[in-house]
């Protein structure tokens, strides 16, 4: 990220950093108790619950592209024994995946397992 910056301001370009995601890696899958979880899709009537977990959701906006993005184009969740979705990622209208989510459980429950951590961030440049 750093290198990023240092760029920007060398070129006189003027940035800011808008986001920043971080992702754990399992690379050994087989630890993990995957009991009372099944994989499905999301649909149209889990909008609410994206558009609440989503960094950039809580508006009306949002609320109109996770319809979309839930009606029309794939989605993979894993709903825990109950049917609630515990995790999730949605596909945008460009088919690039996004929006994933990890209840704050189900990260505690994965964070026993070791991994790397990655980090990525978006930048936003002279204000686009």
């Amino acid at each position: 990220m750093e290198i990023v910056k240092a760029v920007a301001s060398e070129k006189g370009v003027s940035s800011r950093k808008q986001s920043v995601c971080h992702l754990m890696i399992l690379e050994d899958v087989s630890s993990i108790d995957s009991s009372g979880i099944s994989l499905s899709s999301l649909d149209e009537s889990h909008v609410g619950l994206v558009n609440q977990t989503w960094k950039f959701g809580k508006n009306e906006d949002a609320v109109r592209m996770i319809w979309n993005m839930l009606a029309n184009f794939p989605s993979c969740c894993a709903l825990e024994a109950e049917g609630k979705p515990a995790s999730w990622i949605l596909t945008y209208a460009s088919c690039a995946m996004g929006i994933l989510y990890t209840a704050r459980a189900q990260r505690e429950r994965l964070r026993q397992s070791p991994g790397p951590l990655v980090q990525g961030a978006w930048f936003e440049f002279n204000d686009f």
